[in-house]
């Protein structure tokens, strides 16, 4: 019988924190959920995609109708329009497993995009979740924040997006 090497039990171990702790900031902010919260966090999270499809695509015209498809399917989402809702609360059990098994894979791909790029996801995490946990996460949602907020936040982060000073 193999056993797993200790590295990757520490790792799993640390992922398995870092989950506890998102899902914290969720049950804090929104102790008790509803019928309608699954179609408003698709909402919310098709609103942070469409903010990472603006810096990676840029604000021109290129990639323009994607970007805006996207913002207006998270307003739609996040608005509970009947439709939305609807399609959300009717999902089979199939389809409730493909969500679940995407939702998992765009963790992984993201990790995977930030290590690519040489950033630190594990402490950037970290700074957000300890960030979240203390100011801006209101019923399930990242609160939007002012201009000079947001700027403190990239700041806080940026170390850990820096591949010059990681070396």
């Amino acid at each position: 019988m193999s056993k797993k090497p200790k590295k990757q039990d520490d790792f799993r171990r640390e992922i398995k924190k870092m989950i506890e702790k998102i899902l914290e900031l969720h049950k804090k902010s929104k102790p008790t959920v509803t019928e309608t919260d699954g179609c408003f966090q698709i909402g919310c999270h098709l609103q942070e995609f469409y903010k990472l499809l603006t810096v990676i695509i840029g604000i021109d015209t290129r990639g323009h109708s994607c970007r805006n498809g996207v913002l207006i399917n998270a307003k739609r989402y996040k608005d509970l329009t009947p439709f939305m809702l609807k399609y959300t609360q009717n999902f089979t059990k199939g389809e409730n497993a493909e969500v679940l098994l995407y939702l998992c894979n765009q963790i992984i791909s993201a990790v995977g995009v930030g290590y690519a790029m040489g950033f630190d996801m594990e402490k950037a995490l970290n700074e957000l979740v300890e960030h979240y946990g203390n100011t801006g996460f209101e019923n399930g949602e990242i609160v939007e924040t002012s201009a000079d907020e947001w700027m403190k936040l990239r700041q806080l982060l940026e170390p850990y997006a820096n591949k010059d000073e990681k070396k």
